[in-house]
């Protein structure tokens, strides 16, 4: 974990990472529909596991996330949706979208495509032609500044490459960052940083496919530049932020389309995530609880910048939402009024020391940290949990922050 918080930090210095997810925050009152929903869920899901070292599915002993797969054979499954209770992927970029707007909706390609598992490019066509085919359930989207999180970015590689079998890839918008767009003068163009998710052989900056131990393909969330005309046309884009490879339209043609017969089941509840003694709250597991009478638990990482984010199908009305990390006290903020719109204004403050993940920190933790002391994730007597500070050793830091926060208890 300690080398992706590093990475991020080192890069958030160059190109403004604050910014941005400043940004992504004020923007994330935009209700998602519910297939970003759950490939956001998806994605955090294997990230979450692989930061953990856990790579593959015990019971098949398959990968949790590949790229690849033909018709058949490909899956896209997501913990809590269809019974499922692990979330894993198989699939190339397009696959991926057509699974998982079938598991979500129900939705068939086949009578809009002609082909049960249609290509990048032919994604492409169906939002070009979208307004010529009554059977089309996608809008074409023509002006890059009504671009909405959902969106799909589908682009034709018209100049096919010198090799490999790629014709086309598709990104689904997770966000777009309109507040900090570049302007270039000579051009008259506008260059935005824009948060996809997608399936991909190939990584994108931030990307979550990048792992401690090793670096997964498949199924991951990344940014990208997209470059607009004056005119809200599309004028090229850039498969990482800052990278020189600018793909114009004459070559790779993007088209934007908007699955129309999208649902919003869910509202978001989102704030800030802080934790005791200045640790970088980047990247760490936290689970989240929305009470309405009943409990709806979540668990995800909260994202780069400190920004902690569920969907819940919780009704609107006042909540309790409560927040733990697994070696942190559990925060509740109670009388919490989530609207129509979701809620994102809330902060947590979590207080680190409690090993053993039992909402107090007593001599109970001092003993397991003092029998992990000295470990590191290849050791045997390694515990997650004693690793209070997220460096990926068990040492005297420890020690200190659980010492600082000796005998306080969690909220109910």
């Amino acid at each position: 974990m300690v080398g992706n918080v590093m990475r991020t930090e080192s890069l958030a210095r160059t190109i403004g990472w604050t910014a941005i997810l400043a940004a992504a925050s004020v923007a994330s009152s935009q209700t998602w529909p519910d297939h970003l929903v759950w490939a956001d869920r998806l994605v955090t899901d294997i990230q979450r596991e692989g930061l953990a070292g856990r790579l593959d599915n015990l019971d098949t002993n398959q990968p949790l996330n590949r790229y690849g797969g033909s018709f058949g054979e490909t899956y896209v499954r997501i913990r809590g949706h269809s019974g499922h209770t692990v979330s894993e992927n198989y699939s190339r970029c397009a696959s991926f979208l057509t699974l998982l707007l079938n598991r979500v909706y129900g939705w068939s390609s086949t009578s809009s495509t002609g082909s049960a598992s249609p290509y990048a490019y032919q994604y492409n066509h169906l939002f070009r032609d979208s307004a010529n085919l009554p059977s089309s359930p996608f809008q074409r989207i023509e002006d890059w500044n009504q671009v909405q999180p959902g969106d799909v970015l589908a682009v034709d590689y018209v100049t096919p490459p010198a090799s490999g079998e790629a014709t086309g890839h598709a990104f689904i918008v997770r966000f777009v960052d309109f507040a900090n767009g570049v302007f270039d003068a000579v051009s008259q163009r506008t260059t935005y940083d824009v948060w996809v998710v997608d399936c991909s052989s190939s990584l994108h900056t931030f990307d979550t496919r990048v792992l401690p131990m090793a670096t997964a393909h498949g199924a991951g969330r990344g940014w990208i530049s997209v470059t607009a005309n004056q005119d809200g046309t599309v004028a090229g884009y850039r498969w990482s932020l800052g990278a020189s490879d600018f793909y114009d339209q004459a070559d790779r043609d993007m088209k934007i389309g908007r699955f129309t017969n999208a649902l919003r089941s869910f509202l978001e509840v989102s704030g800030s995530v802080a934790f005791s003694n200045s640790v970088v709250p980047d990247l760490r597991e936290v689970r989240f609880q929305v009470r309405n009478g009943g409990t709806e638990d979540h668990t995800t990482l909260v994202e780069p910048g400190g920004r902690g984010r569920v969907w819940t199908a919780v009704a609107p009305g006042t909540v309790e939402v409560a927040v733990k990390a697994p070696n942190s006290l559990r925060r509740t903020l109670t009388g919490v009024s989530l609207t129509t719109g979701g809620v994102q204004n809330l902060a947590w403050a979590l207080t680190l020391g409690d090993v053993n993940d039992d909402n107090t920190i007593n001599i109970a933790d001092f003993l397991q940290l003092r029998a992990a002391f000295g470990s590191t994730p290849a050791s045997a007597n390694w515990n997650a949990g004693a690793d209070l500070n997220g460096d990926r050793s068990v040492n005297l830091a420890d020690f200190l922050i659980l010492r600082s926060n000796f005998g306080q208890a969690g909220d109910a």
